[in-house]
């Protein structure tokens, strides 16, 4: 088996969505006029060769430069006033999306459609796919909790940071890592929920379903396009700059103006917990799909129209916390950090703050066992029926490992500092992505590896 080398490690989210059921047929979910928001908490680390840096952004006479902060081994987002948005965005809304550029928002009728008022439709109900609006301009990235009305339709979110390799040839991949790592991964967090003892009141960690992570995706859009603006000039100028880089790579659509489609871009999608189906949804046969079984998901291009992502595709298996005793680890470390402790004028909410936070750390990757990836997304569209789904015993068959082989990122020129711009949202065309759940939050840890191997 191939092995990697780390380059970028333990990206790591937490998010924080709420969402309810407004359709009753429909697999899109659509989020609740009162999302819980606690922010969005993002580190990168690096290993001593491959370094990682915050993107800076300028602006003069209305044009915006972009050029890296200070690279190191460890970047925390949270510590960075570039990434203070983040701690406002509300909840995901599903999207969908083949290339990073190009986003298509669900649309619903209304009582006044004509469809409705011929008896062809109902209000609210979701319209065909090629009605979706099409956002090639970020309209609907990063929303905060009090853009409503945009927020009812569609939120997701990106992140732009930059990369750099000191020679040729590194190839970046999304990755497991190793158990003593975070490594990579998306669960729904349990919550804490009150309990009775006796007379007195106490709380404890509930386990919820995986609807948010079982549609979640990942991309990554890299563009290697050099800068010929004054982002380098500007870069040169900064107190991070370094005498070794002449020049900067990565150029992206602003908000509010439309995608580049320069022919240098390219667009990594990841999907965790491919095989996890926590409610009841069929394919497009009409038969139930099982829990541990996979489903193709073909989301919307060019016209409003579903397209094949067989060449841009790395799949991670499910996800879960670790047993322990019988019971799960987290409930067990949750009840040390309640023992004696005085609840008075406490929430849940609260209690969960302080216990991932304070308690934690964020540190929760000791509690999940991280799935494994499918090693050739190529194998996993060959066994793949005219149904597009692939039984357990079929993904079992598969090889699989650490990362995908033959899907990855990108590959690094060395010595040029490489943006990447990074977005999550709750893929619309999953099969999961369904109104039937709600959820409260989830985490998200992406560690970025990779290989010089010629």
């Amino acid at each position: 088996m191939k092995k990697y080398t780390k380059l970028v490690v333990a990206l790591v989210l937490l998010v924080t969505a709420s969402v309810m059921v407004v359709m009753t047929s429909f697999a899109w979910l659509t989020i609740s006029q009162n999302p819980v928001v606690q922010g969005i908490q993002v580190t990168i680390s690096g290993s001593h060769t491959v370094l990682v840096a915050p993107d800076v952004s300028y602006e003069r006479d209305g044009q915006v430069f972009h050029f890296p902060g200070e690279f190191s081994d460890k970047l925390s987002f949270d510590q960075q006033d570039r990434y203070a948005y983040l701690k406002d965005v509300a909840g995901l809304v599903p999207v969908s999306t083949v290339d990073g550029e190009n986003w298509y928002i669900p649309d619903y009728y209304d009582a006044n459609d004509h469809e409705v008022l011929e008896g062809n439709a109902y209000a609210g109900q979701i319209k065909p796919t090629s009605d979706f609006f099409l956002d090639n301009m970020l309209f609907y990235s990063n929303l905060t909790s009090n853009q409503g009305e945009m927020l009812q339709q569609g939120n997701y979110v990106y992140i732009d940071f930059w990369v750099v390799a000191p020679v040729d040839g590194y190839k970046l991949r999304v990755s497991a890592g190793d158990q003593s790592a975070a490594g990579t991964y998306v669960i729904d967090l349990m919550k804490p929920e009150e309990i009775s003892v006796g007379d007195s009141v106490t709380y404890e960690l509930t386990k919820v379903n995986q609807q948010a992570s079982s549609s979640m995706r990942l991309g990554f859009l890299v563009n290697h396009d050099t800068l010929v603006d004054d982002s380098m000039l500007l870069y040169t100028e900064s107190q991070h700059y370094k005498s070794s880089y002449s020049s900067l790579q990565g150029v992206y659509a602003e908000p509010g103006y439309s995608a580049l489609n320069s022919a240098q871009t390219k667009f990594i999608i990841f999907e965790p917990n491919g095989d996890v189906h926590p409610e009841v949804v069929y394919d497009s046969n009409g038969n139930r799909i099982l829990n541990g079984q996979y489903v193709q998901t073909e989301p919307l291009g060019e016209g409003g129209l579903p397209f094949s992502i067989q060449d841009r595709l790395t799949v991670q298996l499910a996800n879960s916390w670790i047993m322990a005793d019988g019971e799960l680890f987290i409930t067990q470390m949750f009840r040390t950090f309640m023992a004696g402790r005085d609840i008075s004028g406490e929430t849940a909410l609260s209690l969960n703050n302080k216990f991932m936070t304070e308690y934690l750390q964020y540190q929760i990757h000791p509690y999940i066992a991280k799935g494994n990836f499918v090693s050739n997304t190529e194998n996993l569209y060959k066994v793949a029926g005219a149904d597009k789904v692939l039984m357990a015993e079929e993904i079992a068959d598969l090889n699989q490992g650490g990362a995908t082989e033959d899907v990855f990122l990108t590959q690094l020129t060395g010595g040029v500092p490489q943006r990447i711009r990074m977005f999550v949202w709750l893929e619309g065309q999953d099969v999961d992505c369904i109104n039937s759940a709600s959820t409260g939050s989830f985490a998200i840890s992406v560690e970025l590896a990779g290989s010089n191997a010629r």
